[in-house]
């Protein structure tokens, strides 16, 4: 594998692996914070103005049920896990009907439970689940779950989707990763588009350059990316003249 796409692919691992550590999401409005997906905050640019939602109760019955999921999955025991779950959406169950925001939460833990097993179709199917429960969901929940799409979706190697998703995460979010730029380079680069590739690579450096002015720097260094840029610079050169 070529050393460039030897780095996107470790990008995207890490980022996955970073981005579905399991928590049992509490409830609140603007504030939320899912704890899938971390995204960080580069500048204090101008905010894009977001729409004010108002979500359903989270119950406490059913927030136990979801810690009871979560203890299983912590310990690796997804079958029980799911269990859990099933009986939480079980149709002759006695118990209430959830609410969107409840649905919500359960089909988060499932996209989890999925993605633990390497079952990235399915830990999808729940994600688009999760988001269809808007405008009942916090819109953080949302945005969050938008860039989870996006990293499985490279992670599936469905790069198109993954750069529609990605652009589409953009639009909505208040400050875009370095990382996420580095990952639209990737899809840009695997479809051979190495101007919007570099393009993307070098928004990544400024994004990088300001965190570190504000002492938030990402992983990523300012040499991995200067390499990025030559090796596709070169790999477009090479593409021009074939």
């Amino acid at each position: 594998m070529p050393l460039v796409a030897k780095f996107f692919r470790r990008l995207v691992v890490c980022g996955c692996a970073a981005s579905l550590s399991l928590a049992v999401l509490l409830v609140s409005d603007q504030a939320f914070d899912a704890g899938f997906v971390k995204v960080a905050h580069a500048q204090d640019a101008p905010k894009k103005e977001r729409e004010t939602r108002k979500t359903p109760a989270l119950r406490n019955n059913i927030y136990e049920k979801l810690a009871e999921a979560q203890v299983f999955a912590e310990a690796k025991q997804y079958t029980e896990a799911e269990a859990v779950l099933d009986d939480m959406l079980d149709a002759t169950s006695k118990k209430s009907k959830l609410n969107r925001y409840e649905l919500a939460n359960v089909y988060n833990t499932y996209a989890y439970l999925r993605y633990a097993v390497e079952d990235y179709n399915g830990a999808l199917n729940y994600y688009q689940k999760v988001i269809d429960q808007r405008p009942d969901i916090p819109l953080a929940l949302e945005i969050n779950t938008l860039y989870t799409v996006a990293q499985l979706y490279f992670l599936q190697e469905n790069w198109q989707k993954g750069i529609d998703t990605l652009n589409k995460w953009m639009s909505v979010t208040e400050t875009p990763s370095t990382n996420a730029y580095v990952l639209l380079a990737n899809g840009y680069f695997q479809l051979k588009d190495y101007d919007k590739s570099l393009a993307n690579i070098q928004i990544a450096i400024v994004e990088r350059k300001l965190r570190v002015s504000c002492q938030k720097s990402s992983g990523i260094t300012s040499h991995a990316l200067f390499t990025l840029i030559e090796i596709i610079s070169a790999r477009r050169s090479i593409f021009s003249k074939s």
